[in-house]
């Protein structure tokens, strides 16, 4: 018997993921209905037609019924009309094509291909003909379109690359460098102080964390000695401490890790002490002996501020581990943070080769799984890599037109 909880929890992730939805669950373009067409286009049906694929067919039909219908009587127009007077006017560079025509190909986009029209500007669309659209990935089609391209993902790979304390026990006994764990704490356990004031720095993240959801730093002031808690609560209490990350651990299972230090490098250059984040995509690619895994993308995160995620991405040049300019506008950013986009670029990485190394070598471990996109520390011991992820986000890759539907195409096949 399904427990209440159970199901509120499935009810709730339904309702999230289709019931409240504002977006389709994937590309639908007119495109499709044509012969011939490139395996870019052919994949973004592949991920249309592939979606949910636990449920039976109709319970498929009924949901692309729903999506779909929203979308294109209700959601679509809005969206246009919002992009068209909120974000339309905040473009930086100057668009070549007059604002008429800027209007209907946001309306092409989204009820020809059915693409929320933000994207337009995001990936700077309007510099390509409408064929060439669909050469990008949308994040509106994840996860759907990793599971298209890795469809046959053991149960045994799912399970490593989902739990943050199995990955960093398998990568060790690989001999690949992560971050050990100090305590795994499980959900519902008391937390106890000797467990947290172990007069260092400590990082605490939940088992299944992503993208610093969930997660704290404990740093300690060893000539006050005392705490300081920082991430969605912040306090330098000690009861608060406990208090705030009890509440945490009654609601998941959490992990205690040591606090990774910036490489002195990077570190000379920032505003804060927050982690660099270097993101690596790999790709599998199978030949005729054996399968090798080849670097797809990357990019540099620098981290402006701890508790919302709030970074700047620069591109990386992966044949030789230059950073280049943020393809991003930077013009919302103080002129300190501008500073530190300019001093970042054009530089070349500290142990670039060996973080490629340890992609590849960890990707490996992953047979089934197509694409992953990691997330490695450049730290003053080295290299660290922190997780992989499967369902990796695909935007901050595509920002200014490279687009990725093409490039793992042509890797791949």
């Amino acid at each position: 018997m399904v427990k209440l909880s159970t199901f509120k929890k499935r009810w709730q992730q339904f309702q999230q993921r289709i019931v409240l939805r504002k977006q389709p669950h994937a590309v639908l373009s007119w495109r499709y209905l044509l012969p011939g067409q490139s395996l870019a286009v052919r994949q973004h049906k592949a991920a249309f037609k592939q979606a949910w694929p636990r449920f039976p067919r109709p319970v498929w039909w009924m949901i692309a019924l729903y999506s779909y219908t929203l979308w294109y009587f209700w959601h679509s127009w809005r969206q246009v009309v919002r992009v068209w007077l909120k974000v339309r006017p905040k473009q930086v560079e100057p668009i070549a094509i007059p604002p008429w025509r800027q209007a209907l190909e946001l309306c092409w986009l989204a009820l020809a291909h059915a693409i929320p029209p933000t994207f337009y500007y995001r990936y700077q669309l309007y510099r390509l003909p409408e064929r060439e659209w669909l050469k990008f990935i949308y994040t509106h089609e994840l996860p759907h379109w990793h599971q298209t391209q890795s469809p046959r993902i053991s149960q045994r790979e799912h399970d490593l690359i989902t739990d943050k304390f199995l990955f960093a026990e398998q990568m060790q006994q690989q001999g690949i460098p992560s971050i050990p764990t100090i305590k795994q704490l499980k959900q519902g356990d008391v937390l106890l102080v000797e467990q947290l004031f172990q007069q260092q720095d400590l990082f605490i993240k939940p088992v299944a964390s992503s993208q610093k959801q969930g997660c704290y730093e404990l740093l300690y002031q060893p000539q006050e000695q005392t705490y300081q808690l920082q991430g969605v609560v912040e306090s330098r209490n000690t009861t608060t401490i406990i208090a705030v990350l009890q509440q945490e651990l009654n609601q998941q299972p959490l992990l205690l890790q040591p606090l990774l230090c910036n490489h002195p490098q990077l570190a000379k250059q920032l505003l804060t002490r927050q982690l660099v984040t270097l993101r690596l995509i790999t790709v599998i690619v199978n030949d005729a002996v054996c399968q090798q895994v080849e670097v797809l993308c990357a990019t540099l995160e620098i981290p402006l501020q701890f508790t919302d995620n709030s970074v700047i991405a620069l591109p990386i040049s992966i044949t030789d581990g230059q950073t280049q300019q943020a393809r991003q506008p930077l013009s919302h950013l103080t002129a300190e943070q501008q500073q530190v986009a300019h001093e970042f670029s054009h530089q070349q990485l500290p142990g670039w080769e060996q973080a490629v190394k340890t992609a590849q070598k960890a990707h490996l471990l992953f047979p089934n799984i197509k694409t992953i996109g990691w997330d490695l520390a450049i730290t003053d011991q080295g290299i660290v890599l922190i997780e992989g992820n499967f369902n990796w986000g695909v935007a901050v890759h595509q920002q200014g037109g490279q687009p990725l539907a093409e490039l793992i195409s042509g890797v791949t096949h």
